[in-house]
């Protein structure tokens, strides 16, 4: 064989090899996201805004409740502690609708900052340790949860098919690959 032809043969088996190894890793990540407490995010929208050691950093998610949004600082994000409502207020400079967030959960005042605590921290470090970019999930898309992970890759999660409402997504999920009954990938 030429050096041409062994050099061609070398690119393409390199080419095999890292072709299989993004399809294992996938597979991984997926695997890990469908094992996780991944119902955390039903009615949570989430993006991150930058990536610091890897990993994606999101200001603030917001959690719709019995048909309202509520906006949900990450206290870590802005380098004040979970539940301390003065320092986010100062560091976002938006008014945070957090205690309302506690007392639509039947929480009194007096524990809302522990709850409210919590419950974003709860989110944030479940986001964080999925390595994942955005999550949507809403009334106005429907019953599913939607993951957005690296190499625009999106994971989708249906409970019912056809109670998905929002037009563009119920396409998307008609084009994708199925991966069980309530699971399905899109590549972008």
């Amino acid at each position: 064989m030429n050096t041409r032809v062994k050099i061609l043969l070398l690119i393409l088996l390199t080419l095999f090899c890292s072709c299989k190894n993004t399809n294992q890793h996938l597979d991984k990540k997926i695997s890990i996201i469908q094992n996780s407490n991944f119902e955390l995010f039903e009615g949570v929208r989430i993006e991150s805004r930058y990536i610091k050691d890897g990993i994606h950093q999101a200001p603030f998610f917001t959690k719709q409740l019995n048909n309202r949004n509520y906006f949900l600082p990450n206290a870590s994000y802005y380098g004040c502690d979970f539940g301390d409502f003065k320092c986010l207020e100062k560091a976002t400079e938006v008014g945070s609708d957090p205690i309302d967030f506690a007392y639509e959960n039947n929480v009194s005042k007096e524990k809302a900052n522990i709850f409210i605590g919590d419950y974003t921290k709860k989110i944030i470090r479940e986001f964080e340790k999925l390595r994942l970019s955005q999550v949507l999930s809403d009334s106005k898309i429907g019953d599913c949860l939607i993951f957005f992970l690296k190499d625009n890759y999106i994971l989708i999660h249906v409970n019912i098919p056809s109670e998905i409402y929002n037009s563009y997504w119920k396409t998307e999920i008609l084009k994708a690959e199925k991966i069980n009954q309530r699971w399905y990938l899109i590549k972008k």
